[in-house]
């Protein structure tokens, strides 16, 4: 009985996939998710960080009252594209309770969450100043040359 209900729900998600629907309740999947509509891509993105799937609402207000956009950059999100949320204080840096807590996130870009890595927003930008003060000098060499 067991073996005929995983090939039931295994055909159940194929077919769903096949249709261009959320593998876990046939509604419209997001665009740039292989599996998922807009509820279930936050439940695993919640189940992700906060070890539950019941939070996903939360970051659903919370992609929302960001008007969809990174809060570093501005850029738009796309959930399942370029989305990432982002510890605001580094859990590494910090006690292990702000990797739980809401307040401590917020969505960035992945390329935005990927370069800051474990950094505050402090040192990241001085990070990026020197970037940028060591490139003008080089460029400024190479032209001069």
């Amino acid at each position: 009985m067991i073996n005929k209900q995983s090939e039931y729900s295994k055909k159940w998600v194929e077919d769903n996939l096949s249709k261009g629907l959320c593998s876990s309740c046939k509604e419209i999947r997001l665009p740039n998710s292989k599996r998922y509509c807009e509820k279930h891509y936050l439940q695993q993105k919640s189940k992700t960080h906060f070890k539950t799937t019941k939070l996903w609402a939360e970051l659903l207000e919370l992609y929302i009252s960001q008007d969809k956009k990174c809060a570093m950059t501005g850029d738009d999100l796309i959930l399942g594209l370029n989305d990432s949320l982002d510890h605001i204080k580094p859990t590494s840096k910090t006690d292990s309770k702000y990797s739980k807590d809401m307040y401590n996130l917020r969505w960035t870009t992945r390329q935005v969450n990927t370069v800051k890595n474990d950094l505050s927003d402090f040192e990241l930008i001085e990070l990026l100043e020197k970037i940028k003060n060591h490139t003008t000098q080089s460029t400024k060499r190479k032209t001069s040359v």
